[in-house]
């Protein structure tokens, strides 16, 4: 079939894209438009995509027209219009409501630089505070099997060891 790497019989005549009755959602689809390309890697490149701030804003001066408008619309109208204003409302609650939680959950997630700077402030108070060289090199050897992905703390091993042995 012409544009395709199958012939007619093989699966040349299969439907692709929305047309096929298995079609989900497009995102893994090999028949993504061209014109979308562009855009799909737009959003996936785009930092602020999950930020909810401008469509907050937007909704706030479409409420703040609506109900400025309020005085103008005829007695009989008034009722959907009203309507229309708390679904509005409801909106911008939800919107508010998903932006403080994005913002909440960035607060609670470090990065690696963040985890490294705080593992090497821990690694200087140790330093500071500890001079026996010998309980130096188990923090150290702890701190190589954690950074590893090997059995200690951050799993609870070391601390059932340390409550065998006493």
């Amino acid at each position: 079939m012409r544009g395709r790497q199958v012939c007619y019989n093989h699966g040349g005549k299969s439907l692709r894209g929305i047309a096929s009755p298995t079609f989900r959602h497009g995102r893994f689809s090999k028949v993504l438009p061209t014109r979308l390309i562009a855009r799909y890697q737009e959003g996936l490149d785009d930092p602020t995509l999950l930020e909810l701030t401008d469509e907050i804003a937007l909704l706030d001066s479409h409420i703040s027209d609506e109900v400025g408008a309020l005085d103008a619309i005829e007695a009989d109208k008034k009722p959907a219009q009203w309507r229309e204003l708390r679904k509005m409302l409801l909106e911008r609650c939800t919107l508010v409501e998903s932006q403080r939680k994005r913002l909440i959950e960035m607060q609670q997630l470090l990065t690696t630089k963040q985890a490294l700077l705080f593992l090497g402030a821990i690694t200087e108070v140790i330093r500071r505070h500890v001079s026996d060289r010998g309980t130096l090199g188990a923090i150290t050897a702890e701190f190589e099997r954690l950074a590893m992905g090997q059995p200690g703390i951050a799993d609870g091993s070391v601390l059932r060891d340390t409550e065998a042995d006493a």
